[in-house]
């Protein structure tokens, strides 16, 4: 996966959704520098915050790897993005 271009998708996605890092990163459940850090392609994503920024953003994670065009749905972003994890 090339890192920059994930942080340019995620990026565009959040921007989209007129979401700071800071409320994105805590809807995610991650710090607000881990955000910062995969936007600027410094940081690789796991499998299981790309799946919890997905869908904060309300797009696939096929989006966010650059598979599908980023498309925000604002009516589904957010739901039980803050689920437990056992």
């Amino acid at each position: 996966m090339d890192l920059v271009r994930f942080g340019v998708r995620l990026r565009q996605a959040r921007v989209a959704m007129e979401m700071s890092q800071a409320d994105c990163a805590a809807l995610a459940g991650m710090p607000a520098p881990t955000l910062s850090a995969l936007e600027h392609g410094k940081q690789d994503c796991s499998a299981s915050r790309l799946c919890d920024l997905a869908e904060v953003l309300g797009v696939s994670a096929d989006s966010l790897l650059g598979l599908r065009t980023v498309r925000p749905d604002r009516a589904t972003a957010g739901r039980g993005a803050r689920r437990k994890r056992s």
